[in-house]
C-alpha cells in the first residue's frame, strides 16, 4: 500500500468474513468520542517506529458482491473439491455473514 494516498484498497473476498474486527484494527488509534457538533474528520495516517496506524474513526467499507453463480464458477480455478452448488451455497453464507457483520459498523 501507498500510506501516502488518502485512500486503501484491499479486495480478499476473505475479508467480507471479518469486517468487525478489521474496523477495530485500523481504528485503534482513534478518539472514543468527538467533541459535539464538531463534523469535520481529522483522521491522519500517523507514522511511529516504522509502524503506521489512522488515527480517527474514518475506516469504511465499500463491499461490492458478484451474482453467486459468477462467483462460485470464478472460485472453480482454486477449489476444484467443491461442486458449484457447494461454491454457490458458501458465497451466500459469506453474504450472509457480512450482512450480519455489517449492522455493527458505522454508517455513513
Amino acid at each position: 500500500w501507498d500510506f501516502s494516498k488518502p485512500l486503501l484498497l484491499e479486495k480478499s473476498p476473505s475479508n467480507a468474513r471479518i469486517p468487525r474486527f478489521l474496523h477495530a484494527l485500523w481504528n485503534q488509534g482513534a478518539s472514543a468520542q468527538k467533541d459535539a457538533g464538531d463534523d469535520e474528520e481529522d483522521d491522519e495516517l500517523v507514522e511511529e517506529e516504522g509502524s503506521v496506524r489512522l488515527e480517527g474513526p474514518k475506516t469504511r467499507f465499500l463491499f461490492m458482491t458478484r451474482h453467486p453463480i459468477m462467483q462460485a464458477m470464478a472460485m472453480m480455478a482454486f477449489v476444484d473439491d467443491l461442486t458449484l452448488h457447494q461454491r454457490v451455497e458458501h458465497w451466500l453464507a459469506v453474504e450472509e455473514s457480512f450482512q450480519n457483520d455489517a449492522k455493527f459498523l458505522p454508517s455513513g
